[in-house]
């Protein structure tokens, strides 16, 4: 399931700047667990007021619509079902092994309304950080920071969810690759300690301890640091141009002038 939702996520950041419509209906995909990725979600619906853009909610709504009709026409008592379900399973009570089930299991086990505080607290982020952005707002790189915030404050997540993340985990790893001659051997030491995290959630995983134990709950904050700490290479990166490989290609006609003024000892174009 969490590889539609990555699905989803991608198809939207890769539609988004020319086929709104399109890319809002890819949004279906994710929704499949609101939840998961509420950070996302508010910052989408601040975008959507603050920049106008009705197309995008009108091919999420048209995709809703879609999914809800087709739905009831398999089963039109399924919301009723549904309410049953969530009545019966009683999930107040059950340990959610996320780093915020096992913040409350810790220290707020009998108050279950505990259990969305880390959330709150990214949604308070998500407006400072939108309202920052707001001029310059780029969903193919403002959503990487949303979607890592989501994922470390979600109140209900299981670590094969966490695939939703692999965009922004590759892209750290960019950042930090591309910025290599700029870094000292501090730099590679982290580098390493975040592998070895790495290895070590594999290595649980390769003795199949079930996800309902709880023993997975910190990766989400392995990524949160991996991600934001590698991000600050990103500054570096945009402060020079010809390692972040951000140096426009220029037309032939301009490129062959160039190398004639360099031919000449001009290097100005």
């Amino acid at each position: 399931m969490g590889l539609m939702l990555l699905l989803g996520l991608v198809l939207f950041l890769w539609l988004e700047p020319k086929r709104p419509f399109l890319a809002g209906t890819a949004l279906i995909l994710p929704f499949a667990k609101p939840h998961l990725l509420a950070v996302f979600w508010f910052a989408l619906f601040l975008w959507i007021l603050s920049r106008k853009r009705f197309a995008v909610a009108a091919g999420f709504l048209t995709a809703l619509a879609i999914a809800i009709f087709t739905a009831i026409a398999f089963d039109p008592g399924i919301f009723e079902h549904y309410r049953q379900m969530l009545s019966e399973s009683r999930i107040q009570g059950q340990f959610i092994p996320a780093l915020s089930g096992v913040l409350r299991l810790l220290f707020f086990r009998r108050f279950f309304a505990m259990q969305f505080l880390p959330l709150g607290l990214g949604l308070m982020w998500c407006g400072w950080f939108y309202w920052r952005q707001r001029r310059t707002w780029n969903w193919r790189q403002d959503a990487l920071p949303l979607i890592v915030v989501s994922v470390l404050v979600t109140p209900y997540a299981w670590l094969t969810d966490e695939v939703v993340l692999l965009p922004a985990i590759l892209q750290a790893a960019l950042w930090v690759y591309n910025a290599r001659q700029n870094t000292r051997i501090g730099t590679w030491i982290i580098a390493a300690v975040f592998a070895l995290l790495n290895a070590l959630l594999l290595l649980i995983l390769s003795f199949k301890i079930p996800f309902s134990t709880g023993i997975y709950f910190w990766s989400s904050s392995v990524w949160f640091a991996w991600f934001f700490w590698a991000r600050r290479y990103s500054k570096l990166l945009s402060a020079s141009p010809v390692s972040a490989g951000l140096v426009p290609v220029l037309p032939p006609t301009l490129r062959n002038k160039a190398k004639k003024k360099m031919h000449n000892g001009s290097a100005t174009i």
